[in-house]
């Protein structure tokens, strides 16, 4: 959740991210946001950025702005990602 209890983010084993705006209860958006279950969602603390983990063993920096008002005619793209070598 964003600290100004704004919006909801989720994410999950069907590997999709999903974000409600909590005043309204409306789904903003879903994406597929990693290539295996989501396991760790954080927001930072100006509340525009969104870090993911998934069990694909990436973490992504998403930004709060493209994900609250995405392009019907593009695929969600994380600004940055990191892969865990094991």
């Amino acid at each position: 959740m964003t600290a100004d209890g704004l919006y909801l983010f989720a994410g999950g084993r069907s590997v999709k991210m999903y974000v409600w705006e909590l005043s309204t209860g409306s789904l903003l958006n879903a994406w597929n946001g990693h290539y295996k279950s989501v396991t760790n969602l954080k927001m930072d603390a100006s509340g525009m950025l969104l870090v993911s983990g998934g069990d694909d063993a990436m973490m992504h920096l998403w930004l709060l702005p493209q994900l609250l008002d995405p392009d019907p005619g593009h695929a969600q793209q994380p600004y940055h990602s990191w892969y865990r070598m094991h």
